[in-house]
């Protein structure tokens, strides 16, 4: 009962009291929130298909998610957050299965050039470089003025900046 107790203050509000994603809060949220009724979990550690780790849950209790209305539970005692999946679990019929169950995926290790800071730096200038070319539609007769990456990226640094002080500009204007 414990877990109940732990999701009814916490998490009815907008999974709704049959972990359907559907509580009060849920018509004014995008996107909607999680349906617990179909064992889908999108942040987990293990393969696609499959239920996530205790432990991908608890991440996901305590420290939100970014970007999204899912909040960070950081007050919970370990007990209230281990209660609290507990009772997630029992919304899908997918955690009876031994089949929907998988262990963690092992990462690889992170590429070399990450701790090399000049190999960093290319690489971020030629991400940077290869972002702003999509998101601006840029073709070869443009690039090809350039002289150099750093005279590209320089210029997207630019763009952006001016892009962002026209944007606030406007708003300004609507206020």
């Amino acid at each position: 009962m414990e877990g109940k107790y732990v999701f009814e203050r916490n998490c009815i509000v907008c999974h709704g009291p049959r972990g359907d994603g559907t509580g009060e809060m849920s018509a004014q949220l995008q996107p909607k929130p999680r349906s617990f009724r179909e064992g889908m979990f999108k942040f987990r550690t293990t393969p696609a298909g499959t239920l996530p780790t205790e432990a991908d849950l608890a991440r996901t209790i305590r420290g939100g998610l970014n970007g999204i209305d899912m909040g960070m539970f950081t007050n919970l005692p370990d007990d209230d957050v281990r209660a609290v999946i507990e009772y997630i679990k029992s919304f899908s019929r997918r955690w009876r299965k031994a089949e929907n169950y998988a262990p963690p995926m092992k990462l690889p290790q992170p590429p070399k050039w990450l701790d090399d800071k000049p190999q960093r730096n290319t690489r971020a200038t030629t991400g940077k470089i290869v972002h702003w070319i999509a998101q601006n539609h840029i073709g070869i007769s443009r690039l090809s003025g350039f002289k150099s990456d750093a005279e590209i990226a320089a210029t997207a640094d630019r763009e952006s900046e001016e892009s962002v002080c026209s944007l606030r500009h406007d708003l300004d204007l609507i206020d």
